[in-house]
């Protein structure tokens, strides 16, 4: 009998040997403590501190942004938005924790249209950061404390964020907005 089961053993084990020697090579990574993972936490740090220059440097020209289902153009265009949430809309800004880790994907790798990313005809490797974090912060108009979980994904090609996008409950941001028109 112990014959037996050591046999099964051995051969439980074989097959699931063989069966991932099977799968395909995907050449897909996913790191937390890497360069741009950290470029996204100091980000975080940026919009707190109020250090635009950072920002304007974080974008690439032709920026997109989606905030659920609202889409923002070009870096100028979200980088007022952003002046605007940080000097009319709250203050003491701050986000945390925050979890940040950033997908070096494989050409090999599936996306979202159901073909690898090199099927869809791209030649470099897409790489996404991605983060979850809390926004906290007071309304200046409200003077309402506001906690709010974000998850943020950031798009990067030759060093610079393309393509942000941003998901949350945006009533913090309708409400405040409505109280700086009335103010």
């Amino acid at each position: 009998m112990t014959r037996f089961l050591l046999t099964l053993k051995t051969i439980t084990l074989m097959t699931v040997i063989v069966s991932a020697a099977d799968l395909p090579d995907e050449q897909s990574t996913l790191r937390t403590k890497d360069q741009t993972s950290q470029k996204v936490r100091q980000y975080f740090q940026a919009i707190s501190e109020g250090d635009m220059d950072y920002v304007n440097d974080f974008f690439a020209d032709d920026l997109q942004v989606a905030v659920n289902s609202k889409v923002i153009q070009g870096k100028k265009n979200y980088i007022d938005r952003l002046k605007r949430i940080r000097e009319v809309l709250f203050e003491q800004i701050e986000f945390g924790p925050n979890h940040v880790h950033t997908n070096y994907f494989g050409l090999d790798a599936i996306g979202m249209s159901g073909k690898t990313f090199a099927e869809e005809g791209l030649t470099k490797p897409p790489v996404w950061s991605n983060a979850w974090t809390t926004f906290r912060a007071e309304g200046r108009n409200t003077k309402k404390p506001i906690r709010v979980p974000i998850h943020i994904d950031f798009r990067w090609e030759d060093d610079k964020v393309v393509n942000v996008l941003i998901f949350c409950d945006p009533a913090f941001l309708t409400a405040e907005e409505a109280a700086a028109v009335k103010n």
